[in-house]
């Protein structure tokens, strides 16, 4: 028998799954001692594909549990209000950590066996925590906030972690208060940094919550926060630093208001301190150096300074260095007002004082012409000096005095002239023949050169020497005719003028012993003077005579100036006429009448006898030395032993000094043969003879013409005036350049196309022997030489098609000797040509503009088109042939380049530069160039405070910029100071703005770099940006179908040019993720999509809008409402009502920045590359993929846009490729599965189920498409 009738029947017995969530007190993830459990806490039991299966609370010591069938399970926790998961398995006691994971609220799965207890299913929470109080002005420097010592706004607090890292920063607000919060529970400090001009109080003086916590470099001690705390008692309490005020006095040895160079200090001058009221403060003097200061609190205050006797104030503010001028008012002794804050040093407050000048000397005679003053030439009085300041102007004028001296004194310093008027008749002796004590300083016109008055010079060095200019004699004739009586009234005086010369003439006799004179009568009768004196009675028959019978008789004449007598005429002689003359000077005697005695004949400087034996009329000539003198006496011989001579004296001959004879100027010097063709008169360039010159005046006339001598010389003299020349060129030449080189002596004056030169002027006596003319021999045949300077702007040396010409750049001829025969400067076109040149060596040479550097010479094989100049810009020796034309001396010039921009924060992360986003400084950019074979750094920088940088003095080349954001804080545009480090760079080339693009390849890491770019020579390319964002994605929708361009029904703009274009697209149950970013409605552009032209651009732009870094984007995110599903259910590519939705209204929680390049090509011939994942509200995971859409390759070239193909995006790194290089990643393998980038191997895998292309169909993919 078999009874197969005795069962057993088990049952399994309940499991437990459970533990405690309690509030971790440190957030370190573990539970400590003392940390409680949280009462009332909701959590969920799953099933292991996450479908809720029962829920309960925590008791009031947070724990829980669940009796469940063997099998698989998760725990699902909801943080109550407040309350934040903490880090998931922490320390290796899994009873004693946090089991679920923050990302999502759920724990791993865990699988329980029959009767199987799992009592470690843990969950921990904490609340965040915060820090702050104030920083308060601290005015009586106790340490201790009082209740009149307000809050100081502004002050930047930062906030470190445990080891010592600033993890945010801050500004006090209005009332000095700050408060950093929504901190996780750990170890912090603060820090504070101190205003300019300010210090930190005394650390630690009392109550902690109203004392100082900071120590002298503004830092706290580390605290520990816990769980919900918030610690609001640490202060910092500053004060301010004293200011000053001060600098310098000095002496302003030229009074120009500036400290220059060895311009000393005056010590012990008194200097005032006042208040902004003009309140004297205190006072101080200055020391050995002229120094001064005054310590003070902050506030507004003046500085007046009492200039010591002698002293003036210099003029204020001259100049553009408020350090070196000076700051007094000249006026009133004082500066302007100051203002100096606490801490702050003014040390440019100075005066600058000066002592008055003086300026003179001597006009005196210079009697031997040498031009120095001799110790017997004496002054000259009445002279008019005149004083000049640096412009020429007449300041001051004066008039020598009795001894010729003159002084201008009470000069302010400066640069001084002095200019004398010579009087009348007279010159100036030459100019500087000696010592400058004793010789002339003044030129031919009076002139002084200038000289520097220092502070209290006086200069008694400027003299003037005159000498008398030489004047026409004038020879005159009395004629004494009349009818008057033979006698009369006894000293009678007849007075008689002819051209202007006045004479008195009367009559004395005296004894023959001289021991009494006496005055006669005189007679001008019958046409003579004759004397009748008292022993004569009427004068009647000849006794009305000059004689010596009896007494002698004298003619008295007294002249309104010095004559010179030459003759007499003697008539009416009775017997003899033998003479005597006396010539002397007196005081104005025809004003100061004479009484003629012996005394006064004794004085007289000249005395002649003049006898004959001659009875009748004669002319006696007498005074053969031609002595003048304004006294002349006539007498019969008084020394005549036998006495006899009668006669009358009819007509008397003089000469005296006419107008001073005019002094002519002289002009001239040489025509000459200019065989090397310079300009200039060289050693052994000869005159040339024959030339005709003609001189004209001021308004062109002809005043003379003359002739060059044998040696080319010729010469003109000439009235003072102004004069040119004329210069007749020969047959068979023409004239040299005009005006070559700085020696007006040598170089040759005259216009080359008419022959004249300038008009010049001379003075009276004044020789100018510079006006020359150079003439050149005509060649018959002549040549040229030129072509162009370019700017070579690849720096080859060779000029390339585009490469233009450079305008006004100055070209000069040389000959072999390197002379410069002609300048010219190049056309528009950058061309120059020097024609009518003769046959032989020349160079050329270019004189290269600002910042321009000559290219490489004579690179390949053409001359026609490389440069031809060295670095110094001369070409080397060119020989012309008679008649040749050489058109190939060109000359190839560059500048250096530049490059750079900006580095900014894309807020709206569209990758453009928009209005209003900052710039980020402290970024580290390098610059690279290629050597043609390995690439070297050109140099280093770091953004300045606008976020912009460059890089200048480049040479022509190919360069990239690597950037570097590692460890940059930066305060952001949305509020908050942020390390770089953990944002994202930019979309790379977004738009089709260039200048306002993101350049670098978009990325996560703290380095990224630009493409390689060639730099012409001289650009300056300020357009290579970077644009940093806090994470960027592209979502396409859940289980990912699309449409391919064949039947997808409209077009769209996907490179962000303007342009539609035909490609795949989304189908209709799916959606394409947005950001309306013009706020138009509207989904207008890629740009307003979540993708690019490069791998991962899409989830890069996402992953901008994790504001807190967890690694989703979800409603704990900042900017989550921006983001919209745009489901194109009618699938025209345009956006229809009711198609734009956000997220909310989509039913979508959260999307995951993780991502995995997973691609294949669907059915629609669509590549799909990078794969994640999003939640929607009921916790379902859905696919979120970038997409490639299909595009043609000509309608992308027609856009002008240039795509990546299939083929292309599998080079990229191999991505699409398998480890063995075949296609099997691309095509698919089954059952392949992609584990979820954020939460690692979860339950729920994401299947690859797509079977992929036929091979054929693959390679017409790989021919023929694009992907946008």
């Amino acid at each position: 028998e078999t009874d197969l009738t005795w069962d057993a029947g088990i049952v399994a017995q309940p499991a437990h799954i459970g533990d405690r969530v309690w509030e971790d007190s440190n957030a370190n993830g573990v539970q400590d001692a003392g940390e409680s459990g949280i009462a009332g806490f909701t959590v969920l039991l799953k099933d292991e594909f996450g479908n809720v299966l029962d829920t309960t609370t925590t008791d009031g010591d947070g724990l829980y549990g669940f009796d469940v069938a063997p099998g698989t399970y998760s725990v699902a926790v909801e943080a109550p209000s407040g309350y934040v998961l903490t880090a998931k398995d922490a320390g290796g006691d899994d009873a004693a950590d946090s089991d679920v994971d923050p990302a999502n609220g759920m724990t791993d799965n865990v699988t329980v066996g029959a009767g199987e207890r799992i009592d470690s299913v843990d969950a921990g929470l904490y609340r965040k925590a915060a820090i702050g109080d104030k920083v308060w002005l601290d005015k009586d420097g106790d340490g201790t906030q009082d209740a009149d010592e307000a809050g100081v706004a502004g002050v930047t607090v930062n906030l470190l972690d445990e080891g010592g890292n600033v993890v945010a920063s801050q500004s006090t607000n209005a009332d000095g208060n700050y408060l950093f919060d929504g901190l996780m529970p750990g170890r912090y400090s603060v820090a504070f940094e101190a205003p300019a001009g300010y210090a930190f109080t005394l650390q630690d003086q009392g109550d902690d919550a109203t004392d100082s916590d900071v120590d002298a470099n503004g830092f706290a001690v580390a605290t520990d926060l816990e769980s919900g705390e918030t610690d609001l008692t640490w202060d910092a309490g500053i004060v301010a630093q004293p200011a000053h005020i001060g600098d310098r006095v000095w002496e302003d040895s030229n009074a120009n208001g500036v400290q220059d160079a060895g311009e000393s200090g005056i010590a012990g001058v008194t200097v005032l301190l006042k208040d902004e009221f003009g309140n004297v403060l205190a006072t101080t003097t200055t020391d050995g150096d002229g120094l001064y200061g005054f310590d003070v609190a902050p506030g507004t205050y003046s500085v007046a300074v009492e200039a010591p006797s002698g002293y003036v104030l210099t003029v204020k503010d001259a100049g553009g260095d408020d350090a070196a001028d000076s700051d007094v008012d000249p006026v009133n002794g004082m500066t302007d007002n100051v203002t100096v804050g606490a801490g702050e040093g003014i040390d440019s407050v100075d005066a600058g004082l000066y002592r008055k000048a003086a300026i003179g000397d001597k006009v005196w005679l210079d009697k031997d012409g040498d031009g120095t003053q001799d110790a017997d030439e004496a002054g000259v009085a009445g002279v008019t000096v005149n004083l000049l300041d640096e412009s020429g102007n007449v300041v001051a004028s004066q008039s020598t005095n009795a001894d010729g001296n003159y002084l201008f004194d009470g000069l302010t310093p400066g640069r001084y002239s002095v200019a004398f008027e010579a009087p009348a008749g007279y010159a100036f002796t030459t100019q500087d023949q000696g010592d400058d004590a004793t010789d002339s300083d003044a030129d031919a016109n009076g002139f002084a050169v200038a000289t520097d008055l220092e502070s209290g010079e006086t200069d008694l060095s400027w003299d003037a020497g005159i000498v008398e200019l030489p004047k026409e004699e004038v020879c005159i004739q009395y004629d004494f005719n009349g009818s008057s009586r033979t006698d009369g009234y006894d000293g009678n005086i007849r007075s008689y003028e002819v051209d202007g010369v006045k004479v008195n003439v009367s009559a004395f006799y005296s004894t023959k012993d001289f021991s009494k004179f006496g005055t006669a009568y005189l007679g001008a009768y019958a046409g003579g003077l004759g004397v009748t004196d008292v022993s004569e009675g009427s004068g009647s028959g000849s006794l009305h005579a000059i004689d010596n019978v009896g007494y002698n008789n004298f003619v008295l004449f007294e002249f309104d100036r010095a004559v010179t007598v030459d003759r007499a005429f003697l008539g009416y002689v009775v017997d003899d006429s033998d003479l005597q003359v006396w010539i002397g000077n007196f005081n104005d005697p025809l004003n100061n009448h004479l009484s003629l005695n012996s005394s006064v004949l004794a004085s007289m400087d000249f005395t002649e006898l003049n006898g004959t034996t001659s009875t009748t009329t004669r002319w006696a000539d007498f005074n053969a030395g031609a002595v003048s003198g304004n006294v002349l006496v006539i007498a019969a011989d008084t020394t005549d032993t036998t006495p006899e001579d009668r006669f009358k004296i009819e007509h008397l001959e003089v000469c005296h000094e006419g107008d001073v004879v005019p002094q002519l100027a002289h002009i001239g010097d040489t025509v000459w043969l200019d065989v090397n063709g310079n300009g200039v008169q060289d050693a052994g360039e000869a005159g040339v003879a024959g030339v005709t010159v003609t001189l004209k005046d001021g308004q062109g006339n002809v005043v003379a013409t003359t002739q060059t001598d044998a040696n080319g010389n010729y010469g003109f003299d000439v009235a003072a005036g102004t004069y040119s020349i004329k210069v007749a060129a020969p047959d068979g030449f023409t004239f040299t350049s005009k005006d070559a080189g700085f020696d007006d002596g040598r170089d040759s004056d005259v216009d080359p196309a008419t022959g004249r030169s300038a008009s010049i002027t001379v003075a009276a006596g004044e020789t100018n022997d510079t006006l020359d003319a150079g003439l050149l021999k005509i060649a018959k045949n002549t040549g040229a030489i030129g072509d162009r300077v370019w700017e070579d702007k690849n720096v080859d040396g060779i000029q390339d098609a585009g490469e233009a010409g450079i305008a006004g750049v100055t070209v000069k001829l040389l000959d072999g000797n390197g002379n410069v025969l002609a300048t010219t400067t190049t056309d528009t076109n950058g061309g120059y040509l020097f024609e009518n040149l003769a046959a032989g060596s020349y160079k050329v040479q270019v004189v290269k503009p600002n910042g321009y550097y000559a290219t490489v010479a004579d690179k390949g094989t053409n001359d026609a088109i490389d440069s031809d100049i060295d670095s110094s810009g001369r070409t080397g020796l060119i020989s012309l042939a008679e008649g040749e034309t050489d058109r190939s001396v060109d000359a190839g010039l560059y500048r250096k380049a530049s490059i750079g921009d900006k580095v900014w924060e894309d807020m709206n992360h569209n990758g453009v530069q928009d209005s209003g986003e900052p710039g980020i400084g402290g970024i580290r950019v390098t610059l690279y160039g290629w050597t043609g074979a390995s690439q070297y750094k050109v140099g280093s920088t770091t953004t300045d405070s606008q976020g912009e940088y460059s890089f200048h003095g480049l040479d022509a080349g190919w360069y990239k910029i690597a950037f570097d954001k590692a460890n940059v804080y930066h305060h952001s545009g949305w509020g908050g100071t942020y390390n770089m480090s953990d944002w994202y760079w930019a979309l790379k080339d977004a738009g089709s703005d260039d200048a306002r693009d993101s350049d670098v390849f978009s990325k996560s890491g703290d380095t990224t770099n630009t493409d390689w770019t060639w730099l012409d020579a001289g650009e300056y390319d300020m357009s290579w940006d970077a644009g940093i964002t806090p994470i960027v994605i592209d979502l396409d929708g859940d289980g990912v179908e699309t449409v391919s361009r064949k039947d997808a029904g409209g077009s769209f703009d996907l490179f962000g040019n303007g342009r539609e274009i035909e490609s795949g697209w989304v189908a209709a149950d799916d959606a394409l993720l947005a950001v309306d970013v013009n706020g138009n409605g509207t989904i207008d552009d890629i740009s307003e999509l979540f993708g690019g032209r490069s791998i991962g651009d899409g989830f890069a732009r996402l992953a901008s809008y994790d504001s807190n870094g967890d690694g989703r984007v979800d409603a704990a995110d900042s900017n989550f409402g921006d983001l919209l599903v745009w489901q194109d259910a009618d699938g025209d590519h345009q956006t229809d009502a009711g198609e734009l939705r956000t997220l909310e209204e989509a039913g979508i929680a959260s999307l995951s920045t993780g991502h995995v390049d997973h691609p294949f090509v669907d059915d629609q011939g669509n590549l799909h590359l990078e794969s994640g994942l999003a939640t929607l509200d009921d916790g379902t995971a859905v696919d979120m993929t970038d997409v490639y859409f299909n595009v043609s390759q000509g309608d992308a070239a027609r856009a002008g846009v240039e795509l990546p193909s299939i083929a292309d995006l599998m080079a990229n790194g191999g991505s699409l490729l398998s480890d063995d290089g075949s296609l099997d990643a691309l095509l698919g393998t089954p059952a392949e599965t992609v584990a979820d980038p954020v939460v690692g191997s979860r339950a729920g895998e994401v299947p690859n189920h797509h079977d992929g292309l036929p091979l054929h169909q693959l390679a017409d993919l790989l021919d023929a498409s694009a992907y946008a």
